[in-house]
């Protein structure tokens, strides 16, 4: 069945939009990194375990917040591409968000392993710095937890788009 240009506007427009959700997915980004980077400053003022803790959540924050700027910047450009509205091309960007969230998702475990064998490396190492390498250690295991969680769910959440329209 073949449908006309108009019947093709209208299924779209009944779908929601692959580009409203990475909106959406960005802004969620950029506030999440704020909180996360103001509680990691609030965590200077603690002990060296808890700077440490908290330096991983200032510096994922810096990067966490770049990725979610440029990808609301890179979205705006795409979406307004004349193509970007149709059913195949939504289809196409929404199995390319989606298979990027599952690839983070992997190296967030990777991320977490590598947390985990500093805080045991600085643990069994001591000296004068290790609580605070071994709090570095931890945030990594943290930072890479959130992350993970957040990617699983919002690549179980991406829209799914029929690309005959």
């Amino acid at each position: 069945m073949q449908l006309t240009e108009q019947q093709r506007r209208e299924l779209v427009t009944s779908q929601p939009s692959i580009w409203r959700f990475y909106e959406k997915l960005s802004r969620r980004l950029i506030v999440w990194n704020v909180i996360n980077f103001g509680t990691g400053v609030l965590l200077q003022g603690f002990t060296a375990f808890w700077r440490g803790v908290g330096s991983q959540a200032v510096g994922w924050s810096v990067v966490n917040l770049a990725i979610g700027f440029l990808g609301q910047r890179g979205n705006e450009r795409r979406a307004a591409q004349p193509d970007a509205h149709t059913p195949e091309r939504m289809a196409r960007e929404a199995r390319n968000i989606r298979a990027i969230l599952w690839l983070n998702a992997g190296l967030d475990i990777l991320y977490m392993l590598g947390g985990w064998s500093w805080a045991r490396r600085a643990a069994q190492k001591g000296g004068a710095n290790a609580e605070f390498q071994r709090g570095m250690g931890i945030g990594i295991v943290i930072q890479g937890g959130l992350l993970f969680i957040w990617d699983v769910i919002n690549a179980l959440i991406v829209p799914r788009y029929d690309k005959q329209g």
